[in-house]
């Protein structure tokens, strides 16, 4: 039998199970994508389809000394189909862009052809066949690399049930290298060179797959990082503006006090009541003016005080804030700012007392910061982390995420408890952070 028919006979042989491992590496890469309605209908049309793929190509396989050339071509065309349809399943199956069914078959297709690298490679060392098809090792290696490859790149790479929409710009250079190591493998293997081209291909697959999982890391923190200036810059002319506000207030204070003063002087004591009544009430709003030592703690506490005295939340400030003076202003403005605006709109949704208690001292050369407030519902945690409940989670969840960042620049940490309905938001820095 010449080497032409025997490689046509192997190739035939290797069409399913090539299948399989495709569509089962697929799997690491659209776990996390959300399915399409009539999901399992869907399913079993694509898994037929894949199914038949393999027996068009055997109709047209030649029986009788086929040329080595043939053989290549049609096992080409073969590959180029299943990826085909893999490629019409995800997007068939799951709400993504077409585009993004390509980015996920070509990963899949890359995962699939370092098992076989590694296959090759072990079968050479080990000077065995185990590896192969059928065999248990040959089951475990497979479900160990595609659950290694959902843990350390897909599941990096997907946020909110799609692929970072950026990093799907370079599925052109993915597929234009993964069709030069085909070619290479395919030179390899009509040459005796398998062993050579498992160890390039499989350095050239696992590159390809860390580097888009660290060019999606890279976006996602230049995104981060962006929308963490944004808030900087809008804390930045907020504190502007309420800086202005509160000297505003100081005058008015100073203003009504002199008038005050002057309304005593009425003759008509009824009168005389009722005015001083109604001046003494408007002022009573003013005395959310709070004086730490630290006038951007000032700033902001009072900012947020008539905001909860609007909203009928009690604010009780115990604070030395003399003790963050060597926080810088914007840092300090935006941890305060986010820290109690989350505790106003948590007691916006208690029926009962509404309040927020906050304490910042000192302790074994730490500076201790302490919020506590009732709130409603269910709070959901993950790993020490507050999970939003809002729809926006990527804008909303940033005020947690500023908050712990805020501390962790400065050396702190941040702790989070909610027991019987309280929340309290634990902040501890170090003072030492000031020499640093």
């Amino acid at each position: 039998m010449s080497q032409a028919m025997e490689s046509m006979w192997e190739m035939e042989l290797g069409l399913m199970p090539f299948v399989l491992e495709l569509f089962s590496a697929a799997i690491a890469y659209v776990y996390l994508l959300r399915r399409k309605g009539r999901f399992l209908s869907r399913v079993l049309l694509v898994c037929l389809l894949a199914a038949l793929s393999p027996a068009y190509m055997m109709i047209f396989l030649p029986r009788e000394n086929p040329g080595m050339e043939i053989v290549l071509l049609l096992h080409a065309l073969f590959s180029v189909a299943a990826f085909g349809v893999l490629i019409f399943g995800i997007w068939f199956c799951f709400e993504v862009r077409l585009r993004e069914a390509l980015y996920c078959a070509t990963c899949a297709y890359i995962t699939e052809h370092v098992v076989y690298c590694l296959r090759i490679l072990l079968d050479a060392l080990t000077k065995t066949d185990a590896w192969d098809g059928g065999s248990v090792w040959y089951y475990l290696l497979h479900a160990a690399v595609y659950l290694l490859a959902y843990h350390v790149v897909a599941k990096r790479m997907v946020q909110n049930h799609h692929y970072e929409t950026r990093s799907l710009h370079s599925v052109g250079l993915m597929v234009l290298a993964l069709f030069i190591v085909y070619l290479m493998s395919v030179v390899s293997f009509t040459h005796g060179l398998g062993w050579f081209h498992a160890i390039y291909a499989l350095v050239c697959c696992g590159f390809m797959l860390l580097s888009q999982r660290n060019q999606v890391e890279q976006l996602r923190m230049q995104k981060e990082l962006h929308t963490k200036e944004q808030i900087w810059r809008q804390n930045k002319a907020q504190y502007e503006m309420s800086r202005e506000t509160i000297e505003i207030i100081n005058r008015k204070c100073h203003d009504l006090k002199h008038q005050i003063q002057a309304l005593k002087g009425i003759e008509n004591i009824k009168r005389q009541k009722e005015v001083v009544a109604g001046i003494e009430e408007s002022v009573m709003i003013y005395e959310t003016i709070k004086n730490t030592g630290n006038a951007i703690l000032d700033t902001v506490l009072t900012e947020k005080g008539l905001l909860c005295r609007e909203n009928h939340v009690r604010l009780n400030v115990m604070a030395d804030g003399r003790l963050l003076d060597f926080m810088d202003d914007i840092d300090l403005y935006t941890l305060f700012g986010n820290a109690l605006d989350n505790a106003v709109e948590a007691n916006l949704r208690v029926a009962g007392e509404r309040y927020v208690n906050l304490q910042i001292r000192e302790k074994v050369g730490m500076v201790l910061i302490r919020m506590e407030n009732p709130y409603a519902g269910e709070i959901r945690m993950a790993d020490g982390r507050l999970l939003t409940e809002k729809a926006d989670k990527e804008e909303h969840g940033f005020g947690s995420r500023s908050i712990r960042h805020t501390a962790e620049e400065y050396g702190g940490l941040v702790k989070i408890e909610t027991e019987n309905q309280i929340f309290v938001l634990r902040i501890m820095i170090p003072l030492t952070s000031v020499t640093t």
